[in-house]
């Protein structure tokens, strides 16, 4: 799936605005300010809605709940689901935003001997298994232009072709 403009612009504003939103409920806690923390959470469940975050939708509607009545009822269990499922969205829209990477002629052999040792460690179980995280990492490949200087898109398309795996 590629990501419109509008899309990757929606999800980097997501990254931006909620990036210390975990924190912030805990220092409005802390600071025993129930409201702001209810505001806070009810803010976290409606980014979630507007980007169908289930779970995290899920997560921060709990901590809402147990905040509605201006008491801190919030179990440990809680906050620990609101901030696994904040961190989850949060890297796999920050992972969706990377741009291309420029590299002068002059580092390119080592750029791309650094880039050919790593791929296969990092990447080649998302070949073994046909599964939606091959299909955003593949798509956004193939929808990067590569640099002036350096275009490693069908270097990346070769080493995954030459691995015989299927790739864009």
């Amino acid at each position: 799936m590629t990501l419109t403009k509008k899309s990757k612009a929606s999800q980097a504003d997501f990254v931006k605005n909620n990036q210390d939103r975990y924190s912030e409920i805990v220092e409005a806690l802390n600071a025993d300010e129930i409201e702001l923390a209810y505001q806070l959470a009810q803010s976290q469940k409606s980014d979630a809605a507007s980007h169908n975050k289930i779970l995290l939708k899920s997560a921060a509607a709990d901590v809402e709940r147990q905040l509605k009545n201006g008491e801190n009822l919030i179990t440990p269990q809680q906050m620990a689901a609101l901030e696994t499922e904040l961190d989850t969205v949060l890297a796999e829209f920050a992972s969706m935003q990377c741009k291309p990477v420029r590299v002068k002629a002059a580092h390119a052999e080592s750029a791309y001997e650094e880039f050919e040792q790593n791929f296969f460690e990092d990447f080649e179980p998302m070949f073994e298994v046909d599964n939606s995280e091959r299909w955003k990492f593949t798509n956004s490949l193939c929808s990067v232009s590569g640099g002036d200087d350096w275009d490693y898109q069908p270097d990346v398309v070769a080493i995954a072709g030459f691995r015989g795996h299927a790739f864009c």
